[in-house]
């Protein structure tokens, strides 16, 4: 039990947790939360001089970029980040009518709140505290609202590729999904699906008509 007591990086290792084919131990990070990790990867990350097992010192470096940046008044603190071309492209979606995607966005009325749009260091820091990490895209809850605090979230890309204004919501006896989802759920053509909804029948007509086919 030689690993306890060990510090790996923000890490202390404080009790073996369990084996399976190798040893696995209970540690605490600086800021009190707590993980597992092999001795393999330990032993791996006190040789490299590496972090392990927590968030809060990439985070505490982002936010220290945030400080940098917005003292010196540049972009340069978070120049290649994610975070930074995420608000980049949501300001050009509402505000540029050459970009990409314009139409979906500020095309019809979508726009950013001051907070965010006069201040970017106000957004990096609301998207540190609402767990932003790699792999997570923004996304607006209410599709028709615009980006602000109440009304954005971070998910998976793949859910997000599946809440856009091409996914129209469907509400039927309590159920609320997009048209792809109650294409899979009824196993009909989703096109034919998305032609009921694009010629204006109502919800009962949509879900009651008996499907014939690709092209009904």
């Amino acid at each position: 039990m030689g690993m306890i007591g060990k510090n790996v990086g923000r890490l202390t290792i404080k009790s073996h947790s369990h084996t399976d084919k190798e040893r696995y131990w209970c540690c605490e990070c600086e800021c009190g939360k707590q993980s597992v990790h092999s001795t393999r990867r330990l032993n791996e990350a006190m040789k490299l001089g590496s972090n392990i097992g927590c968030e809060c010192f990439r985070l505490a470096t982002l936010k220290k970029a945030i400080v940098a940046a917005t003292k010196a008044n540049t972009r340069h603190g978070l120049c290649h980040s994610k975070l930074h071309y995420m608000y980049d492209n949501m300001v050009k979606r509402c505000y540029t009518p050459s970009a990409n995607r314009y139409d979906r966005y500020g095309g019809r009325g979508i726009t950013v709140c001051d907070e965010w749009k006069n201040n970017r260091s106000s957004f990096y820091e609301w998207a540190l505290s609402n767990k932003w990490r790699e792999g997570l895209s923004l996304d607006r809850i209410d599709i028709d609202g615009h980006y602000c605090p109440d009304n954005c979230r971070f998910i998976p890309l793949a859910q997000q590729a599946n809440n856009t204004s091409r996914n129209r919501f469907l509400e039927w006896q309590g159920k609320r999904q997009t048209v792809a989802e109650w294409a899979r759920e009824l196993n009909i053509n989703a096109g034919a699906l998305q032609h009921r909804v694009d010629r204006g029948w109502s919800l009962e007509r949509i879900f009651t008509q008996p499907y014939r086919g690709r092209g009904e």
